[in-house]
């Protein structure tokens, strides 16, 4: 069955593919991180898109198939939600975007992971994966830097594999990784919050589940297997000292342990550290990484917080896919400490620059978003994937084509780092690891404006006082970063795209500062540019966007007749005839209802788009005039290029990507 799942009595719903009867019924969810409410829509556009939104109108979750030619939906046996063209080949499946579960005959391959529901009684968030990579199925647990690799059995030096199945008798073909008993009805394989890998079957004798990883892992051996600050020795969980900590739940000693007094860096005189005698780890390389991660910097100092489960030497644990199981006395273990200490000073020479975001590892990030699973999109920047940071919901920009060295890039991170203004997007954060360069943002959950202006979706047409506003906002913040910020900055690639909607529809500009730390083909056309011709560039681009946010369509569509195509082509001639408003966008009443505004918005467009760029107006001329807080003079008279294949001789044609090699400024770059 395909529908509408709540766990709370109905106050929260997750879109999901529920198998009726089964002992773990739930075996896929669209928006798992992510519920809506009672008055949630799921909608089958015309165009093909899957799109699940609240009754606000912000959007939760989409197949983001509408250019796909998508005919028709099904759910199959297996439980499989399809989507499907007219020669009824698949197009989207949801077994190839798994959650928590795979059914027999689904692959887990890479790019994706198994991420563990989440469960009140151990942790607010997921922190185990189980994901696919080249040389076998790697589980992972976050924040700590904890992964095992087990690994596929292959006599071949160079053969990797990019999908590993799970079928019956075995998880990890075409290599049998892990083996399972055989199916007599349906089998379904999950994994839960407690980190354990489970296989269930309808009417079999293991209503418990058949543990996959028992061959591999005991209980102790589990990351958090006894919950926070939790101690686990024979199977069995204590806290490390009754002085100092309880069990958050006596009836549940897994469930971890609270510290009696807070933990902070005043009064050191006051902390001591506690021996724990016969303590052993998996393996001298794991148990580094463990102590570099688990000591928290605070206001300066260094506290060794264990929030891994430790194993006490008792315990019978010894496999070769751990490696050698290593002891460590006491003086080791401090050793151990004193190297993480050493790593987090290193880390923090970056935390030294005023004004520099918070520097995240690559590993963070990686876990942050499932291992950059649920991408939001992608420019010639790079792409855009959605993540969790603690209960932030964050926007991870992956860069691609970064040519600048360390020092570089970290000046870069800090210009825009210091930009705090209500209409630019907030960088929370960085990665510049090896060559690794990524930018942490704060998350918009509308999108890009390009997915409410050109009828993606059916959804609703937004209002002309949402697109006015919309123009306002980004108004506002070009005129911020031309004008008024520290070291003016020429955006560049003002564009749809680029523009982001939060929850109420409120704007704000992406992207900004980006275009000095990429090597592009089109540096070419930038040296020489002084910062004046660059920002009336940006004036044109706000021109065109204006333009198609009042006509709903984008400037280049080849989808209309020849004659219109080109829009800034139809632009003129209607300027010329008076008859503008024959191209304010008709799907909406409230347009039409509007009249006289719109017509002189689009006057104020049409003078961002003189091709003398000495005629634009100032970015906060713009602001002021969509403010009401100035008049607009006297129309200029509209001089246009004339003819498209001219416009790279121009500074506006030549970064509005009007250029023969990227014609259509509103597409991705």
């Amino acid at each position: 069955m395909f529908g509408f799942y709540t766990t709370d009595g109905g106050h929260s719903f997750i879109l999901s593919v529920v198998f009726l009867g089964a002992p773990a019924p739930v075996i896929w969810s669209a928006n798992p991180d992510n519920p809506v409410t009672r008055n949630a829509i799921l909608n089958f556009t015309s165009e093909g898109d899957l799109l699940l939104h609240e009754a606000d109108g912000a959007i939760i979750w989409t197949t983001d198939t509408n250019s796909l030619s998508v005919a028709g939906m099904r759910l199959d046996d297996l439980g499989n939600l399809v989507l499907f063209d007219q020669n009824n080949t698949t197009v989207w499946q949801s077994l190839d975007h798994p959650t928590d579960t795979l059914v027999l005959g689904q692959s887990l391959c890479r790019g994706n992971n198994l991420s563990a529901k989440t469960s009140s009684t151990k942790w607010p968030g997921s922190r185990v994966y189980l994901s696919a990579e080249l040389d076998g199925l790697q589980y992972s647990f976050k924040p700590a830097a904890y992964t095992q690799l087990f690994q596929a059995t292959t006599t071949s030096t160079n053969a990797t594999q990019t999908c590993y199945a799970f079928v019956n008798g075995s998880f990890g073909f075409p290599y049998k990784i892990f083996s399972i008993p055989l199916a007599g009805s349906v089998q379904l394989m999950r994994l839960e919050s407690d980190g354990h890998l489970r296989v269930y079957e309808m009417g079999i004798s293991y209503p418990d589940g058949f543990d996959v990883l028992s061959n591999f892992m005991n209980f102790c051996d589990y990351p958090l297997a006894c919950g926070d600050f939790g101690v686990c020795s024979n199977g069995q969980c204590s806290c490390p000292s009754s002085n100092y900590f309880r069990l958050q739940n006596e009836r549940h000693p897994d469930a971890g342990c609270i510290p009696l007094a807070s933990i902070s860096c005043d009064d050191m005189h006051d902390h001591k550290l506690i021996p724990l005698n016969n303590v052993s780890y998996f393996s001298y390389t794991t148990f580094q990484s463990l102590a570099t991660e688990s000591a928290l910097k605070v206001s300066g100092c260094i506290l060794a917080i264990l929030l891994i489960g430790l194993l006490l030497q008792s315990s019978s644990f010894q496999s070769s896919s751990y490696g050698e199981d290593a002891g460590f006395p006491l003086h080791q273990f401090l050793f151990m400490l004193s190297y993480g200490k050493m790593q987090e000073r290193r880390g923090t020479l970056f935390d030294g620059i005023p004004g520099i975001p918070k520097r995240f590892s690559f590993h963070e990030l990686k876990a942050a978003t499932s291992n950059f699973s649920m991408k939001l999109g992608a420019g010639g920047f790079g792409s855009v994937f959605k993540g969790t940071i603690g209960k932030e919901t964050i926007a991870v920009k992956r860069l691609e084509g970064v040519n600048q060295g360390m020092e570089e890039f970290l000046a870069e991170v800090k210009t825009i780092g210091r930009i705090h203004q209500l209409n630019l997007v907030r960088l929370v954060g960085f990665c510049a690891e090896k060559s690794h360069r990524l930018l942490v943002y704060e998350y918009l959950s509308n999108g890009s404006l390009d997915n409410w202006i050109f009828h993606t979706s059916l959804v609703f047409t937004l209002s002309w006082k949402t697109r006015r506003n919309v123009m306002l906002a980004i108004a506002r913040g070009l005129s911020y970063l031309h004008e008024e910020c520290e070291e003016k900055i020429a955006h560049l690639h003002i564009k749809p795209q680029n523009i982001l909607l939060d929850n109420k529809f409120n704007a704000k500009l992406s992207d900004f500062g980006l275009s000095k730390m990429i090597n592009r083909d089109q540096s070419k056309h930038l040296s020489g540019w002084d910062q004046q011709s660059l920002k009336k560039a940006d004036i044109y681009s706000f021109g065109i966007v204006m333009i198609e946010k009042i006509c709903g369509r984008q400037n280049l569509d080849e989808s209309q007749p020849e004659q219109s195509i080109h829009l800034i082509s139809l632009l003129q001639e209607k300027a010329k005839s008076g008859q503008l408003f024959d191209l304010v966008d008709s799907s909406s009443d409230d347009m039409k209802s509007n009249v006289e505004e719109i017509m002189q918005t689009m006057k104020l467009a049409l003078w961002c788009l003189q091709v003398d760029s000495s005629r634009r107006p100032l970015m906060s001329t713009v602001a002021k005039v969509l403010e009401g807080a100035v008049s607009m003079e006297a129309t200029p008279d509209c001089i246009f290029v004339p003819s498209f294949a001219s416009i790279n001789t121009d500074v506006a044609g030549s970064i509005s990507s009007y250029v023969s090699s990227e014609s259509q400024l509103s597409g991705p770059r």
